[in-house]
């Protein structure tokens, strides 16, 4: 089913999209070789906090006993490795 969006949920988006897109721009400038997944997350979330947003990934709990919270504040793979599937 497509949902057609009005002018207003379109800024909204938009709107909501800065952070996101301030927080890619830090991760380019400051990407490099040899860079742990860690310090990237440690960029992003800084970057993140510092416009006053919240890492929605980070502490995220699926519900399944034993399966511990999301550690970090973006999840990131190191070049083809898959991660996510689905195990349903």
């Amino acid at each position: 089913m497509v949902t057609i969006k009005s002018k207003r949920e379109i800024e909204l988006i938009k709107e909501d999209s800065k952070e996101d897109k301030l927080t890619y721009k830090e991760l380019e400038k400051k990407i490099k070789p040899g860079m742990t997944t860690y310090e990237l997350d440690q960029i992003a979330e800084n970057k993140m906090r510092s416009l006053g947003a919240i890492p929605a990934e980070k502490g995220y709990d699926i519900g399944i006993r034993g399966v511990p919270r999301f550690p970090a504040s973006i999840c990131v793979s190191i070049n083809d490795e898959v991660i996510h599937r689905n195990t349903i």
